[in-house]
């Protein structure tokens, strides 16, 4: 009995398992020295999509500028720092149904960068992390990836309500702290959602509409 691997070409093959081995060996980030030969394009080789950011002219926009703001919160944490995104510089991204992003950005430290320190909000400590709102945008987008098709302006609607961390931090921590939690769950009032997209979606339509978002963060040190 044949396998569906005894019946690949061997050139097919070849350059399959030489594609993702040097994508493996630079982690995803790298492809500069890894291509797909001319005369197999249209084959159905699974092969990653690289997107530069600088002109901001790529897919999912929200999505993977969230993925970049979540993923330097949590470097952020991990090393005791206060990094701020400046840019975007490149993603790759895979092309299967459930697509993984590797993403290179460049961060600065706002501490030594005079140019970031003309604005600080200091309303309320919720109200400055800048982290929550995104986690708001990921869930919205996640549910609704045409919602930028629709209104382009959608995040400038968005206004939270209300906001509360659940915490295995001791109570007598600062509430500042406690925001840093590595296991938290994230709980969000929000309105300015006219039709959400969601599974268990409202009855309700209007921006008016009060609606809750519940986001699970869990931050392994090893990874």
């Amino acid at each position: 009995m044949m396998t569906t691997e005894d019946n690949v070409p061997d050139d097919y093959a070849r350059v399959r398992d030489d594609y993702w081995r040097v994508v493996r060996e630079s982690g995803g980030f790298d492809l500069k020295n890894v291509s797909i030969p001319s005369y197999m394009c249209g084959t159905p080789i699974c092969a990653m999509r690289t997107f530069e950011g600088h002109d901001g002219c790529y897919p999912y926009r929200d999505l993977v500028k969230g993925y970049c703001i979540v993923r330097l919160q949590r470097y952020n944490m991990k090393h005791g720092i206060n990094y701020k995104m400046s840019s975007l510089i490149k993603f790759n991204m895979t092309t299967n149904s459930v697509s993984s992003y590797y993403l290179t950005l460049l961060a600065r430290d706002p501490d030594v960068s005079p140019s970031d320190k003309t604005f600080q909000v200091n309303r309320s400590e919720w109200k400055a992390t800048g982290w929550i709102f995104m986690y708001l945008v990921l869930v919205i987008y996640s549910h609704d990836k045409f919602i930028v098709t629709r209104d382009k302006d959608y995040q400038s609607k968005l206004k939270i309500v209300n906001m509360a961390i659940e915490t295995s931090a001791d109570d007598s921590e600062p509430s500042k702290e406690r925001l840093k939690g590595k296991s938290a769950h994230v709980y969000i009032t929000f309105k300015g959602l006219d039709e959400p997209q969601a599974p268990r979606q409202s009855s309700e339509f209007g921006e008016h509409v009060e609606r809750r978002d519940i986001v699970r963060r869990v931050i392994f040190e090893s990874t």
